[in-house]
């Protein structure tokens, strides 16, 4: 595997010391993951990020001094290369939606197995978003595919339903199983959204699409 970090560093934030041992001992269970710091709170997170070369962050919503949208709107514009995923009880889609925006590439609840945290990180560490079955309504309920687009061409109903299960955290493959499509199909469709929609990876598409209803 051939991800997008040289050094998987990671950074825990969380203002429950027992959730962040449980949680510290998932993450460093990954041959590609180490966690070096931790924190309660937005300022001593921000803090940790100045001190260690962190490549990930995994962080709450609720936090001891702020939220965890406050934490991922401050410091993913200091750190470009680094990457975040938020585990919080809420399944709010304003809340998922806010995380998105502000730079998460992936949104489970605390609700989620040791597997499935395992396969959201291998998500990140490829470069890839992954949204937890768990908040995928609330998502959609949140979302929209942008009414103008910078194209004069419409995304077409089988491009929407694409798009859809793009946003739910389906791979490819899976997409093509539930359309009964070919991979090779799903792909065309995608590259299609990815132009019209001037992007050029699967997050970018996830990310432009994600948005508060009107």
């Amino acid at each position: 595997m051939t991800g997008i970090f040289s050094e998987s560093r990671v950074l825990l934030v969380d203002d429950h010391p027992v959730f962040r041992e449980g949680l510290k001992n998932v993450v460093d269970s990954h041959p590609k993951l180490r966690v070096v710091a931790e924190a309660a709170s937005v300022g001593e997170a921000l803090r940790r990020l100045q001190e260690n070369r962190i490549r990930l962050l995994i962080t709450d919503l609720s936090l001891a001094d702020g939220t965890g949208h406050e934490l991922l709107e401050r410091a993913l514009p200091l750190y470009p290369e680094l990457r975040a995923l938020v585990l919080s009880i809420s399944r709010q889609g304003s809340d998922i939606v806010r995380a998105v925006q502000a730079g998460a590439s992936a949104y489970l609840t605390k609700s989620a197995s040791r597997d499935e945290i395992l396969r959201a990180l291998e998500e990140v560490l490829e470069g890839r978003s992954f949204l937890h079955s768990d908040v995928s309504d609330a998502v959609v309920g949140n979302m929209r595919i942008p009414r103008v687009l910078e194209t004069p061409t419409e995304v077409t109903p089988r491009e929407a339903q694409v798009l859809d299960l793009l946003v739910r955290g389906y791979t490819p493959k899976e997409i093509g199983a539930e359309l009964k499509l070919s991979i090779s199909t799903v792909k065309t469709h995608m590259r299609s959204l990815y132009r019209k929609m001037k992007v050029s990876t699967r997050t970018q598409l996830v990310l432009k699409t994600l948005g508060p209803t009107e």
